[in-house]
């Protein structure tokens, strides 16, 4: 039990350091899993010293076997340094 409460600590303090990613949509394709991915990617300031986050878009593809795990994966970059706030 400690050692779920120190890895939950450590989660949760180091998640500031780490860029975040996020699964926006996933779907089965043939024999294929496909994922839509946002990433961290990078901030910045504006002229006012406001800062903004930027991120990644990304579509991960990968083969399915005949169990339904994935391997053979590849990533794929659509969309680099966008923002997600409205302008």
């Amino acid at each position: 039990m400690r050692h779920l409460l120190l890895i939950g600590a450590w989660v949760l303090l180091s998640s500031g350091c780490m860029k975040q990613s996020w699964l926006v949509d996933q779907a089965i394709v043939g024999e294929r899993q496909v994922k839509y991915v946002l990433k961290q990617s990078a901030m910045i300031s504006d002229r006012d010293g406001t800062k903004e986050q930027l991120f990644n878009y990304y579509v991960r593809i990968c083969d399915l076997d005949a169990d339904g795990n994935p391997s053979n994966c590849a990533d794929s970059l659509v969309l680099r340094d966008v923002s997600l706030s409205p302008r």
